[in-house]
């Protein structure tokens, strides 16, 4: 252990100005750390940086100047012929030190003679370890006063690329994939991070933060390590990386880019090259549904992709379109484990079926994927149906015996053919839990799926963690991944129209991935949804290295903002505190809605006070760098809730409708028992594209309805001529009537849209698995068995409904019972001469199609 003597002033000024510095060095000595239990942290790292020869664990750890007399006092040598990492590695070392030190370090070859110390990128003639000293994914870090070595297994690709730089402003092409062996690119960003202090923040032209030293040096050490996930992706890539709260190529994202990058067309590139320098990627393992393609292969005649009709293949006991295979059939089994033969045989899939990605291995080398359509109808043959257990249904895993002995058949399978070979898929929906006396074979990857990862607040979370670890205990040895859900509450809000209070999570993730480690839970992740610079950044350390506190995080990563760090980091965690403190929450509060984000969570005192954080942060804030970083944050996280809350401050001020329906005399659900003309009639008050002006539509319209106990009998009239109205071939865009009904204003909701012909067309969006615009004939009954009949004339047209009380909605509606109900005109751009391609009336002000939560209540009389 080291004998520390009281630190002098210099030391005590080191240890207070330079804390980012000293625990970017601390970093390095984590587990020598851990062992001086005596010596606080942040002294000893602090006093490390003031000793050449402190001693470890035996181990003296001495300093390596990288510059010298204003010079580079290192060579960076690549082989003559490099793989494709090793050499992309090395270009960014030379330009991340040259950010650093103002000066360029030179590339050579391990064809030119040794003239003086070098830092050896990749494996060369002279490296001490090569690429078969690895594994995959494995690197070396190795730091010794002689030389640097960076190496770790690369992909055998030699291939040429090129690669531009200036700042965080990158170009180039043939870069390698984030899913490539890169393990030389992972050493040299674990050096860079670790021994340099370098961190990326983001994507952004801001987003790389660096210390200039023109002395820069480092510490002797080796370290040789891996990834804690093997697999680390999910709904984010170089191509659709989105960062902020605002939906992509709203006004709020134009204005953050055209702040952020100085080349709008090259962000992209430097998406991708944040993923990379992040160490996003790794095993391409990815699972998600992947039976959607049967239909185009085996059901859908019309398909290009149609092979043969196989109607045995499908679930039975459904009208029309079946919602899932029967996955008890001999055939659709002899058929699927041909597919997963052909595609471990053939180089992955070779057509772009419906519900697959694209050609190629859209599992991944070594993984194919089996998951059933994202609904719970399942088959009801006398096969599949014993199979079942109603009994479990409670606990989300009513098919869970059902699915796994479906799994199991093709694992046996594929064993005997492939027994280097994986198949992957998930724990989810009514399958969560375990089956019942049946072993899950041991080539299948499961993907248990945490839904309520960011929703800490409500009682699922913990239920489902429990359940994790009931999986890792009951198969010690399998390998188990995870899906996250992380793009909530943000989904949530994009999906209803408004902006959410941010799910900001960062000591949440710190704690579940402790518990993910004490699992050894290393298979992967997969992250459905990937929002926010912050909880990204965290996400993609912590697959990294789940040891990280929270502290250690946030305050690498609020560093970047200087002195106005502070008020940042306090900006992030009011948020984060206020969104996960249980004590806020009404009892029954599930996922976000309008009405919690800002009725609940951004209320007026905290919105003030949040605002008067952000104007600190925005005073102090000193270098053009750091004034930047701090408007980025304004413009994609403040600005994004303040519109938020101005918004539904304004919209609960407007008054919202009710409709009071009579009943009458029952009339069995029957156009022709409905005496329409004697139904209490209103004005249908029409506003404009969102707002509260009345215009074109205000005379127009007229609302008829009643009901009998069973059914909800509706009519609509408009004195405008169908002459003018447009018959669209697919109902929408225009002339229709579009519904939203729900049992509460938000998700879940039901959409209906009708056309001037009486065609019908309803949907669910948030109510199977939180998937929006799911067609009504996945729930087994088309349409919810809602009718429609419409009368034109020469001067009006008149569309009658007939809701099923039953079943209009995803539960019972009974007399006396309130549900909310939005209706939206939408018309043809020349019936009012629109500049528009279409324009749309609402009969509540500030709304628009799909929103239920500005829903006028209807109340059915008793």
């Amino acid at each position: 252990m080291l004998k520390v003597k009281t630190p002098t002033d210099a030391v005590r000024e080191a240890i207070t100005v330079n804390r980012e510095e000293i625990m970017i060095y601390s970093i390095q000595q984590r587990n020598e750390r851990k062992k001086m239990k005596k010596l606080p942290i942040l002294l000893a790292g602090a006093l490390s940086l003031f000793f050449t020869g402190c001693s470890f664990n035996g181990q003296t750890s001495r300093s390596v100047p990288l510059t010298k007399d204003g010079a580079p006092a290192a060579k960076i040598v690549i082989a003559e012929k490099p793989a494709k990492a090793a050499h992309f590695g090395a270009l960014e070392l030379q330009n991340h030190l040259k950010m650093i030190t103002g000066m360029e370090f030179p590339i050579i070859t391990d064809a030119q003679p040794q003239t003086g110390f070098e830092i050896r990128v990749g494996e060369s003639k002279r490296t001490q370890a090569k690429k078969n000293d690895f594994k995959p994914q494995q690197y070396l870090i190795d730091i010794t006063p002689s030389y640097i070595e960076l190496i770790g297994y690369d992909k055998a690709d030699y291939g040429k690329f090129t690669y531009k730089i200036s700042g965080n402003t990158v170009t180039g092409i043939l870069w390698p994939d984030i899913y490539d062996e890169q393990g030389t690119m992972y050493a040299v960003y674990d050096f860079l991070e670790d021994h340099c202090g370098v961190t990326w923040i983001d994507p952004t032209d801001y987003g790389i933060v660096v210390k200039k030293n023109k002395n820069l040096k480092v510490y002797t050490t080796k370290k040789r390590s891996e990834p804690f996930m093997a697999y680390r992706g999910g709904t984010f890539g170089p191509h659709h990386y989105n960062p902020l709260l605002y939906k992509p190529g709203s006004a709020g994202a134009k204005r953050y880019n055209a702040l952020g990058y100085k080349n709008i067309k090259g962000m992209t590139k430097q998406n991708a090259l944040f993923l990379m320098r992040m160490r996003a990627g790794g095993e391409f393992a990815p699972a998600n549904h992947s039976f959607y393609h049967f239909y185009d292969r085996f059901y859908n005649k019309k398909s290009r992709f149609f092979e043969a009709d196989r109607p045995e293949f499908f679930a039975q006991g459904y009208t029309g379109k079946p919602p899932q295979l029967c996955y008890s059939n001999p055939e659709t089994i002899k058929q699927v484990v041909k597919d997963v033969r052909d595609y471990f045989d053939n180089g992955g899939i070779k057509k772009t079926w419906s519900g697959v990605a694209r050609p190629g291995y859209v599992w991944g080398k070594n993984y194919y994927c089996l998951e059933p359509m994202d609904i719970a109808s399942f088959c009801k043959c006398k096969r599949c149906i014993p199979q079942y257990e109603p009994e479990r249904k409670a606990d989300h895993s009513d098919h869970s015996t059902y699915w796994f002995r479906f799994v199991n058949t093709v694992a046996k399978e594929l064993k005997k053919s492939h027994p280097d070979k994986m198949l992957t898929t998930l724990a989810y929906m009514s399958h969560e839990g375990m089956p019942t006396n049946i072993r899950v074979e041991d080539n299948v990857m499961i993907y248990f799926c945490i839904s309520a990862n960011r929703y800490h607040y409500t009682p699922l979370l913990e239920k489902q963690l429990k359940r994790m670890e009931e999986w890792r205990k009951a198969y010690p040895k399998q390998q188990i991944a995870m899906w996250l859900y992380n793009g909530f509450p943000l989904e949530q809000g994009h999906n209803g129209n408004f902006h959410c209070f941010p799910g900001f999570f960062t000591k949440e993730s710190v704690r579940q991935y402790g518990l993910f480690k004490k699992w050894n839970i290393r298979g992967g992740i997969f992250h459905c949804g990937f929002v926010d610079n912050v909880d990204n950044w965290v996400h993609l350390k912590l697959m990294m290295n789940p040891d990280y506190t929270a502290d250690e995080l946030m305050t690498r990563y609020f560093s970047a903002y200087g002195k106005a760090g502070k008020y940042i980091r306090k900006f992030y965690e009011m948020v984060e505190d206020r969104y996960g403190d249980k004590s806020i929450y009404p009892s029954n509060a599930g996922q976000q809605n309008v009405q919690l984000a800002w009725g609940v969570l951004g209320t007026p005192d905290f919105m003030a006070k949040l605002g008067n954080v952000m104007a600190a942060a925005e005073k102090a804030a000193e270098t053009p760098e750091e004034k930047t970083r701090v408007k980025l944050w304004k413009l994609y996280v403040y600005d994004y809730m303040k519109e938020g809350f101005d918004t539904y401050q304004q919209r609960t001020a407007a008054p919202q409708p009710t409709w009071k329906f009579k009943k009458i005399a029952f009339a069995n659900g029957d156009f022709e028992n409905v005496n329409w003309e004697k139904l209490p009639a209103q004005k249908l008050p029409m506003y404009y594209r969102g707002g509260n002006e009345l215009w074109a539509m205000k005379d127009s319209s007229i609302l008829k309805g009643a009901h009998d106990g069973k059914y909800l009998y509706l009519e609509l009239t408009e004195y405008i001529a169908p002459s003018k109205l447009v018959i669209s071939p697919s109902i929408v865009p225009y002339d229709v009537w579009e519904f939203v009904i729900a049992l509460q204003k938000g998700l879940p909701y039901r959409h209906i849209m009708s056309g001037i012909d009486g065609r019908i067309f309803g949907s669910s969006f948030g109510e199977i698995n939180w998937r929006m615009g799911v067609d009504s004939a996945d729930s087994g009954l088309k349409n919810y068995g809602i009718k429609c009949k419409t009368i034109r004339s020469k001067n009006h047209w008149c569309a009658r409904y007939i809701f099923p009380l039953d079943t209009m909605l995803n539960k019972p509606v009974t007399p006396g019972d309130m549900f909310y109900m939005n209706l939206a005109r939408v018309t043809n751009p020349k019936l009012f001469n629109s500049k528009s391609h279409l324009d749309i009336f609402t009969a509540v002000t500030h709304s628009t199609v799909h929103t239920i939560d500005r829903a006028a209540t209807v109340i059915l009389e008793k």
